[in-house]
Order: structure tokens, then C-alpha cells, then sequence
């Protein structure tokens, strides 16, 4: 898990890059991971953790797509941001499924009572 930095700190020189190759995609024309990679010169895992650390600490909205047009882009809407956490929001539901399967009742159910998530934690700027 990635905590958010104090709020004076700016994004790491390889972060910058990142947002960079995706700073002026859209949705309707997302950059491939690939071209990412190539474009700031690092490794898929690096461009992956930079992405997250942009979304995390730094609220930068950025979505991605699968498919045919598969890549990140920066969510400018309403719909944007909707579409951008739509796939979230269906693994967020299904890894909750898996959890109460995996767990029993009693662990079930305390850790139901650890789920306290602050929307100023969490929610949109």
C-alpha cells in the first residue's frame, strides 16, 4: 500500500515522466503500457508503481482501458472518473466475495468492523 505524501511533496522525476506520456490522452485515445515504457525509458513494474503513486498520493485521476484501445489516459469528466473506476469497482466487490469465503464467520465479521473508510480519505477531489 502507497501512503499519500505530505501534501508540500512532488511527484518523483519518474512520476513526472509518466504523467507526461499520459497528460494530454484522452479516453478515446489511450497510451499502451508499452509506448509508456518506451517513451520514459523504464521497466513495466516501474511504470505500473508510478501510475499508482500519481492516482494515490498525488489524486491524479488516470484511467485505463482494456481491449482493443487498451492503455491509460487522464479522466477530464464526470464520466471519465466513472468509467475509469468502474473495473475497481467490480474486483473491489468480487475480492470482498472471495474474502467471506476465505474467512470464517467470526473473522468475517471483525474485520467488517475494520472497515472504517473515511470518504476524505478516499473520495474525489
Amino acid at each position: 500500500m502507497i501512503d499519500a505524501p505530505p501534501p508540500e511533496t512532488k511527484p518523483s522525476p519518474a512520476d513526472a515522466r509518466v504523467l507526461g506520456c499520459i497528460a494530454d490522452r484522452r479516453r478515446a485515445n489511450p497510451v499502451p503500457l508499452a509506448t509508456i515504457c518506451r517513451w520514459t525509458g523504464l521497466k513495466r513494474r516501474h511504470v505500473l508503481e508510478c501510475i499508482n503513486r500519481l492516482v494515490i498520493a498525488h489524486r491524479v485521476p488516470i484511467g485505463s482501458s482494456r481491449g482493443k484501445t487498451a492503455g491509460y489516459w487522464l479522466a477530464q469528466t464526470a464520466e471519465d472518473r466513472e468509467a475509469a473506476a468502474r473495473p475497481f469497482r467490480k474486483q473491489f466487490i468480487n475480492e470482498a466475495i472471495r474474502v467471506g469465503v476465505l474467512l470464517n464467520r467470526a473473522d468475517l465479521c471483525e474485520l467488517a468492523g475494520q472497515l472504517r473508510i473515511s470518504v476524505g480519505e478516499i473520495g474525489a477531489s
